[in-house]
């Protein structure tokens, strides 16, 4: 067998790769894992208009002449927190006390921040204008409807995982992982909770492998040490062939007990 450079070593390997299959996963468990469908929004983000400050829902053209030293009067009729709609429908001269993120009653058209007001029992000082549909989220002004938000092929990041929670999304359609078996290799290798005798080492590669498979989405099979003969070696290459990848560790030089690449011819 011989050698060949190393990006020509990984062309042949990914030329080799194929996708698994697909499985679905809950949201919680999809962070790093490749998506397989395009996440479509099934409804609008923002769903309503909404307040984008805490202040008073009103009619924009109520109040445009306010100003600090000519504030304009308007009657409070009703408070509107986050998560409900209001009862009743603005009128000309009225205002709705309003919280970020409630939707936008019936009647107005823009919202006066809080700052920009005085209370006075009932009734609110304008002491500013606002324009129409200032301080308003419009429906769907984050995420529209039909909309692709997620492309498949990705690997998951959290910003992703926020974006399906966003769509209402609870599983979603994934890569399965692919099964990676590790080997390693050589008389001189011991597992950790052996005792070194003379010139032995600890099997630091194939924990190393394992911890660099699972960063990579894969799930690791720890399949121990082969000792340095061909038919430790066979045995074990056949038990590694269940997996859909197989990395083995030492063997692969040309030293008289380097015979990995004898067994696997």
């Amino acid at each position: 067998m011989s050698q060949i450079p190393v990006e020509e070593a990984l062309k042949k390997i990914l030329e080799k790769i194929h996708f698994k299959g697909v499985e679905k996963v809950s949201l919680g468990q999809a962070l790093g894992r490749v998506l397989a469908e395009d996440i479509v929004a099934g409804l609008n983000n923002p769903p309503l208009d909404n307040s984008a400050m805490d202040g008073y829902a009103l009619i924009a053209e109520d109040i445009a002449t306010a100003t600090p030293d000519s504030p304009v009067k308007l009657e409070v009729v009703e408070e509107i927190a986050a998560g409900y709609t209001a009862k009743g429908i603005l009128k000309p001269g009225q205002a709705m006390r309003i919280m970020t993120g409630a939707p936008i009653p019936e009647g107005a058209n823009a919202v006066l921040m809080q700052e920009d007001t005085d209370k006075e029992g009932s009734f609110i000082l304008a002491k500013d204008r606002a324009d129409i549909e200032e301080n308003i989220r419009k429906a769907g002004e984050d995420v529209q409807k039909g909309e692709t938000v997620i492309k498949k092929g990705v690997t998951l990041s959290p910003a992703h995982i926020g974006m399906m929670a966003v769509v209402g999304r609870s599983q979603v359609a994934v890569g399965q992982r692919p099964t990676v078996s590790i080997l390693s290799t050589g008389d001189e290798i011991l597992e950790l909770d052996q005792k070194p005798e003379g010139p032995q080492i600890y099997n630091s590669n194939g924990h190393m492998l394992a911890a660099q498979i699972r960063s990579a989405g894969g799930l690791p099979v720890y399949l121990g040490i082969a000792k340095d003969t061909e038919k430790d070696l066979m045995e074990k290459f056949e038990s590694a062939l269940k997996a859909d990848i197989v990395v083995s560790s030492g063997g692969v030089s040309v030293g008289d007990y380097d015979l990995v690449k004898a067994s696997l011819q």
